[in-house]
């Protein structure tokens, strides 16, 4: 989902359709009716948006403050920022900065509990990319 939310963003942005833009606030509006007040996502989401799993997705959650910030620079609706900042201390939370394994340290599981469905036991280099583009947004929308 957060793969497709990003594409609409973004070519709704270049081309200037409205109605990609739309299309994907709707599912990110759902995704932060569906946040926990920590900033958990579930993993996985039933039709209607409901949880269908106990464990978060922390790649699609990265990329889901990437859709929120978009979406806040578009749109200047401050729940995207408020959603930013909520998923992004989550995400800051099961950041590994203190693992004396240095292949580990400073990687960002695929989701959590590192041994749920997405990328089971395993540091994602993508889930690091996208949680350093999260937290780079978070700061430039700071500004605004």
């Amino acid at each position: 989902m957060a793969y497709t939310m990003q594409g609409l963003v973004g070519i709704g942005k270049l081309t200037g359709r409205k109605d990609f833009i739309c299309a994907a606030q709707k599912t990110a509006d759902a995704e932060a009716r569906i946040m926990n007040a920590d900033g958990f996502i579930p993993g996985r989401q039933s039709p209607s948006f409901g949880a269908e799993s106990t464990w978060c997705c922390l790649t699609g959650s990265a990329q889901t403050s990437i859709v929120w910030s978009g979406l806040f620079q578009i749109t200047g609706d401050e729940k995207y920022r408020r959603s930013v900042s909520v998923v992004n201390r989550f995400l800051m939370a099961h950041h590994d900065i203190d693992n004396k394994d240095l292949r580990l340290r400073g990687g960002v599981p695929g989701s959590w509990p590192v041994w749920a469905d997405y990328g089971r036991l395993s540091i994602l280099n993508w889930a690091t990319k996208f949680f350093v583009d999260a937290l780079s947004l978070q700061q430039r929308i700071a500004a605004l």
